[in-house]
Order: structure tokens, then sequence, then C-alpha cells
């Protein structure tokens, strides 16, 4: 039985030896011939081919040239709407700021100088657009152009078309906020009084009975958005291989690739080496047809020689553009001469790395006819080791480090059992974890319930009895100073229910994450203004530093929360006449909040255990205040509801500084 074991292996080796040396032999002489047969085929192909995909590619390279003007054109009203009403709203919002900022402490002919003179100097579309003021009666307020005209009436002005254009302005003011306008104007320090359609965007600034405006000359709009597609054209292509060419119809060069022609250069009699004149064919194929290729030598400005070209033109008529591109063709004689070197190469590799197959093939044949044998007795003593060590170690059996299938299948199987075992095992340890979870969440509920929550109403209840008999004894004072202390013990018993029920919520699921997309320095004002109000009693200072541009996608409710809670613990722990500073910034990845104070501050032991629900941290505030712990166990459960971190740096006397984060998502609607 052991000799016909190592008889056969030895056979089919020896005979396979044979057989792969006569196919890598017979087989390479084929493909060689095959190869030569086919060389010259792929040749003239190639040729074709590559000429094509030049010439496809031109194509494709003006198609797209006139797919961006065009595109850039269709937008021209809809760009010059948004440049004005985005302008406009800038405008308007600081002339509000400003009439917020003062509105208390100056007069309104004090404010409406200091909003008139704030805008006057600012100019728009390269200079040429200002901001004017009218009020709806139709006076002038501000008019940067011609100051002359402000606390003038203008309602009798009429643009060349008869149009009253101030009494439309007003119109349109009365019944709407903010709007678009169009009508006839000429342009500053034009001498033919020719007019010019001229859009313009109003809103209505309402303290004062104003409108602000902002007008663009369509035509002169639509020039800067020519000269801007013609720089992003320039710097858009790299024309190593090719160029890039726009010329106008009156045959001025917008963009030449060229040392002797410069961008503005009239080409309208560049003729090659035989006399042709490329500007006359270009016209006729950008104004008579739908594009076409066209042939024609140039002067290469390297060598001093002409050489041949090839090139796509185009016409976009609507800005009398003439759109190419060009390549030199002798680039296709090199590609050709590369690609028959490549296929030389290629066949010459291909007979190469078969005969090494081949030969490598027997070689590694009669090798491994020698190790399988040993390999397959190592792999049952590998198994049997495997198996003990994993029913030992509660692990499961390494399958890759068997090439037998047998043994393979008996792994697999194997570990199939295993597997069931240890998801039962982790089953038992998941649950003694949850189990002792809940019972901590339970004692710290119940402990909160009968002692926290009872706390405040027994001293409500005892302080109430006081008042009652201040007030039978006509004591006012007595009486006034009890019901402060009860508002005071009110409020924190508040605070502590409200903490309990949205911590009890986010233990139960009752609490939704519905994230909206939000300016954080809006959201944040109403729980500052609540714990400002609050720490006035203390007559403690707030400082802000939130970035009014800041936008995430969170949950609004637990955003305020958050922050409520960490101001509400600061005000706890700062001493009166103190400093708390909230500020908020972004980076690439995320936003982070910081609350910082210079109160009592904490020791690392205390830092360590503030978010864990099943070990008490609440101390007494700098006055007395009490807690529970319970509203930065909130503030981590939300902040881990947005997938956020939060953590606490901290000195003991030296104040302490929360901060939490939360990711910036800004692909969401």
């Amino acid at each position: 039985m052991k000799s016909r074991l190592i008889d056969i292996p030895r056979l089919f080796r020896n005979y396979n030896i044979l057989i792969l040396l006569f196919l890598s032999f017979g087989f390479g002489s084929l493909v060689i011939i095959v190869d030569y047969q086919a060389h010259k085929k792929d040749v003239l192909r190639s040729r074709e081919a590559i000429e094509n995909e030049k010439k496809q590619f031109l194509k494709h390279s003006v198609d797209n040239a006139i797919s961006y003007i065009n595109y850039n054109n269709s937008k021209v009203e809809e760009r010059l709407n948004k440049e004005l009403s985005m302008q406009i709203q800038n405008a308007w919002k600081l002339a509000y700021g400003i009439y917020n900022r003062f509105k208390n402490s100056k007069s309104e002919q004090e404010i409406k100088t200091l909003i008139i003179e704030t805008l006057r100097p600012l100019r728009y579309f390269n200079g040429r657009g200002y901001i004017y003021i009218i009020n709806m009666d139709g006076y002038t307020q501000m008019h940067p152009i011609t100051p002359e005209k402000e606390g003038h009436l203008l309602t009798d002005i009429k643009d060349i078309s008869g149009k009253y254009v101030i009494q439309d302005e007003i119109k349109l003011m009365r019944n709407n906020k903010e709007g678009y306008i169009n009508y006839l104007w000429t342009k500053p320090n034009s001498d033919n009084g020719v007019s010019h359609l001229k859009r313009a965007f109003l809103k209505r600034f309402e303290p004062y009975n104003w409108f602000l405006g902002l007008g663009e000359y369509q035509d002169d709009f639509k020039e800067d958005l020519k000269q801007e597609t013609l720089e992003w054209f320039r710097h858009s292509y790299d024309p190593k291989e090719w160029q890039l060419f726009i010329n106008d119809y009156d045959g001025k060069a917008l963009i030449i690739n060229s040392d002797q022609y410069k961008n503005g250069s009239n080409i309208k009699n560049i003729t090659d080496n035989k006399g042709f004149n490329i500007f006359e064919k270009e016209l006729d194929i950008a104004k008579n047809t739908d594009g076409d290729f066209l042939r024609y030598s140039w002067l290469d400005e390297n060598t001093g020689e002409y050489t041949p070209r090839v090139s796509y033109v185009k016409g976009y008529n609507q800005w009398e553009w003439m759109i190419g591109a060009s390549s030199s063709t002798a680039t296709i004689d090199m590609a050709i001469a590369q690609k028959e070197k490549e296929l030389i190469k290629d066949s010459f590799k291909r007979v190469t790395y078969l005969l090494l197959t081949m030969l490598g093939a027997s070689v590694l044949f009669f090798i491994i006819s020698q190790y399988i044998n040993k390999r397959i007795r190592y792999n049952f003593n590998s198994f049997i080791s495997e198996f003990e060590t994993a029913i030992s170690k509660h692990q499961m059996l390494k399958e890759d480090k068997f090439n037998l299938n047998e043994l393979k299948r008996l792994s697999s199987s194997t570990n199939k059992l295993l597997e069931k075992h240890l998801k039962s095992l982790d089953k038992l340890q998941l649950s003694e974890q949850k189990m002792r979870a809940l019972n901590s969440t339970k004692d710290k509920f119940f402990s909160i319930i009968a002692h926290d929550l009872r706390n405040p109403f027994n001293a409500l209840i005892t302080l109430s009895s006081f008042l009652v008999d201040a007030i039978d004894s006509n004591d006012k004072e007595e009486a006034k100073e009890l019901a402060s202390i009860i508002e005071t013990s009110s409020k924190q018993g508040f605070e502590l229910l409200v903490n309990l029920l949205e911590w009890s919520r986010t233990q139960t699921g009752a609490i939704k994450y519905n994230p909206n997309l939000i300016n954080l320095n809006q959201e944040l004002k109403n729980p500052i203004q609540i714990i400002e109000s609050i720490a006035e009693s203390k007559q403690i200072r707030f400082k802000h530093d939130i970035n009014k541009n800041i936008t995430a996608f969170a949950d609004p409710n637990m955003i305020r929360t958050i922050v409520r809670n960490l101001l509400s613990n600061a005000v706890k722990f700062t001493p009166r006449e103190g400093i708390i500073s909230i500020e908020a910034n972004e980076n690439e990845t995320e936003i982070v909040i910081k609350i910082r104070d210079n109160g009592v501050g904490m020791s690392q032991e205390i830092i360590d255990d503030l978010f864990t629900i099943d070990v008490n941290t609440s101390a007494q505030g700098t006055e007395g205040e009490t807690g529970t712990g319970l509203g930065l166990i909130l503030c981590f459960e939300f902040v881990k509801k947005h997938k956020g971190r939060i953590w606490v740096e901290s000195e003991k006397g030296k104040g302490s500084c929360f901060s939490f984060s939360i990711p910036k998502e800004t692909t969401k609607p």
C-alpha cells in the first residue's frame, strides 16, 4: 500500500513534466507565427484608431468648452439676481445691526447718519454698483454717485421708455418686502446718452420707512462673465499635448497658445507655408456648420519649421466666438511607432512568459509531489493541536492553517459548534453587564426620587408654613426673604425634575434624535439668556465668542439642553463677580463648544467619575446650591446621540472648562 502511494505521484509527476515541456515549446512557436501575421494588421488598425481617437478627443474638448460657455450664458440672469440679492441682503443686515445696536442709546438722526455713512463707500461689480436709499415718499436718502440728489424728491424721474422708475420702485416696495425691477438707464460718465437695460434688487428697511437698492447693467455683467469664462479656460487645461484656442468673429485672439501672437492680437491674415488663410476657413466653419475638422501647417516656434496640425472648430454665435482645439499630427506618427514597439515587445513577453511558466510549472510540480506527504502529516498534527487549544482557551480554530479539504470541512463544522458555545458565553456575560448597569441606574433613580427630589419639596413645605406665619404677623421683610428662598428652591426643584424626566426618557428611548441644519449662534441665544438672568443674582459676567456663521446638523432641543445644563453648572460653582465664557469654533471635522469659568474647580478623582451614573459626584455650589450630577449625565447622553465627545479640563481652585463636540456633516440638506 505504501509503495503504491509513492509510485502514483512519481508517474504523475514525470508524465506531466514531459507534457508541459512539449506544450511550452509547441505553443510558443505557434504564438510567434500568429503574432507576426497579426502585427501588420494591428499597425494599420492602430493608426486609424489613434487618429480617430485624437480627432474625437479634440471634438469632445470643443463640445465641452461650448457646453461650459452655454451653461454660463444661460445663467447670466440667475447669477445677476443672486449677486444683487446677496449684496443687498448683506447691506440690509449691516444697517439693521447698526439700528439694533444704537436704537436705545442714540437719536434717530444719529443712527440714520451712521447707517448712510457706513453703506455709502460700498462698491460692487468692479466698482460699477453702489447701494442707494430712498424713503417710501420718494425722497432720496443716499445716492453715492450723485450726492446732490440726496434730500430731493425723485418720483418724476422717467427712463427712456417713459417709465417712472422711482414710482415703480415705491409701488413694488409697498406690495412686497423685497423684489427685482428692470428699467433703462444711462451709464455714469457716458457721453453718448444711450440707455442700457439695468436690473435692480430692492429691500424694505422698515424702521425708517426706507428701501435699499442695488442695480447692475446686464450687458456689463455679461461682459464680466465672458472674461471670467476666458480666464477659467486659460487655467483649466495643459497645452503640452493639445491647444485650445478662442477667437471672436472680428479676428481678435481671445485665447492663443503662441509666443509670437498674444491674447488680443488680430489674426485675420495668418497663413500657413502654402498661403492658406487659416482664420478665414475657421470663420467659415464657425458660421456655416455645426463644427468641422480642419488641417493646416503651423509654424513651430521651437524648431522654426511648419508642422502639420489637425483642428476641430465650432462657433458660438450668441457671443460671436469660434472655439477650437488643435494638435500636431506628428504625435500620431510617434504614437504609431510607439504602438509598433509595444506590439513586438508584448509578443516577445508572451512567448517568454509562456516558456518560463511551463518550465517553472514542471519544476514546481516535482517539488510539490515531495512536499505533499509532509504537509498531510503536518496538517493532521496541526488540527489536533489547534483543536485542543481552541477548547482550552474558548476560541475558534484557524481554518487557514489547513491545506486539505477534508480538514477544512472538519474544522469548519467544529467552528460552528464552538461558535454556538462562545455565543452562549458572550450572551451570559453581556446579560450580567446589562443587569449591573440596570441595577446602578435603578439605584440612582430611586436615590434621586427618595432624597434629592424630596428635599426641595420638604424645604418648600417648611418655608411655606414660615411664610404664612410671617404674613399673619405682618412681618413683610421676613415674608419677602422667605418668598425669595421659596423661589430659589422651586427653581432648583424644577431644574432637577426637568433633568430627571429628560434623563428617564433617554433610558426608555422616548426622546427622539431629530437633527436639522441650524445656525448655532441663533440656537444658543435662548439658553444663554436664561442662565444670564440667573447669574445676575451672583453678579457673574458672561463673555461670548460664537462665530455667527457656524451651521450644524444637530438636534436643536438637545443642543440647547446641553448648553443650559453646562452654563447652570458653571454659575453654581463660580463665586460672586466671577466670569463665565462660552465660545464655539469649527475645524475640518467637527464643531467644538467650550464653557469656561473661574470657579472652584475639581480634582482629577472627581473628573474621572463626572459622567458615570453609578457614582455620586454632586457637590454644593459657592452659595450652597445643590445638585445631583444628573445634568452632566444628561449632557453626556445627548452628546452621544450626536456621535460627539464631551470632556472637562479643571484644576482645584483654578476653575473648569467643559467642552463638547459634534461631528461636522456638510453633506446634509
